[in-house]
């Protein structure tokens, strides 16, 4: 929403340094957010295989699940 409305003001004013600011904190924000994402992901993924090692299946399975709920479209999770 940030993001259209810094984008709607520009296009108004193009050369707004306060939109223009803010605009790029908003898809700074949006990059580490979806940075912080993959890598609580991988984490748990990355659980899931310890968890497969030690024969831990219930635990693994938790993992799994845990990881659909962060990203359910991942092939890794297939």
């Amino acid at each position: 929403m940030a993001i259209e409305r810094c984008e709607e003001a520009l296009e108004l004013w193009p050369h707004h340094e306060l939109a223009a600011t803010l605009l790029t904190q908003a898809h700074e924000a949006v990059a580490r957010e979806a940075r912080r994402q993959e890598s609580a992901f991988q984490s748990v993924i990355e659980r899931a295989g310890h968890a497969i090692e030690q024969l831990d299946f219930a635990g693994a399975a938790a993992a799994l699940k845990e990881a659909e709920s962060l990203k359910a479209d991942a092939p890794a999770i297939d």
